[in-house]
Parts: C-alpha cells; sequence; structure tokens
C-alpha cells in the first residue's frame, strides 16, 4: 500500500497536517502563559488582544528562516477563531482546534 493509501486505512492525518497542529499546540501555550515570553522573541502582543505581529515586516533572506516557528505559525494562528484562541486548558484548545 502507499502512503496515502495507509493514512486512509488507519484514518489518521498526514505528516503536515500533525505538524501544524503540534505548532498551534506551542502557540497557545505561549500566549497562555505556560511558557516565557523570551521562547519566541520574534512576536508582538500588539494590536488585538487574540491576535499577534511579527516584529519584523522583512522577508526572509535566508531559506533557513522561512521555516523558523513565527514564521510558519503565526498566520495559521492569527486565523483560528476566537472561542478556539481563548480556551481555558490545552486540552480544551486540542479538541476543539
Amino acid at each position: 500500500m502507499t502512503y496515502t493509501e495507509r493514512l486512509k486505512a488507519c484514518e489518521l492525518p498526514t505528516l503536515h497536517y500533525r505538524h501544524i497542529g503540534g505548532d498551534m499546540i506551542e502557540m497557545y501555550k505561549i500566549f497562555a502563559g505556560k511558557y516565557d515570553t523570551a521562547v519566541m522573541p520574534g512576536v508582538n502582543r500588539e494590536g488585538t488582544i487574540l491576535g499577534l505581529q511579527k516584529k519584523t515586516r522583512v522577508r526572509p533572506t535566508y531559506d533557513l528562516r522561512k521555516y523558523y516557528f513565527t514564521n510558519r505559525a503565526l498566520n495559521i494562528w492569527n486565523s483560528l477563531l476566537n472561542h478556539v484562541v481563548l480556551s481555558d486548558t490545552v486540552n480544551m484548545f486540542k479538541s476543539i482546534a
């Protein structure tokens, strides 16, 4: 069986989807204050209460910077619904998102 056929047979999401889910859980932990804010130095909590902004508006010049946590996770985080972001616990966040 191919990879996609095995995923369908086992009813599992793709690796890309699981990677995004893990990033969103980490963003929730940072946003909820479970981690130190120094973990994510490239992000401001300015603007809206729920949205996060990148500190710099400059495009990454090196390929490595394209794949930094802040570059790959902030746009997805800002597209989440308010009730998802304002979840009380990590487990509630996981079940909603």
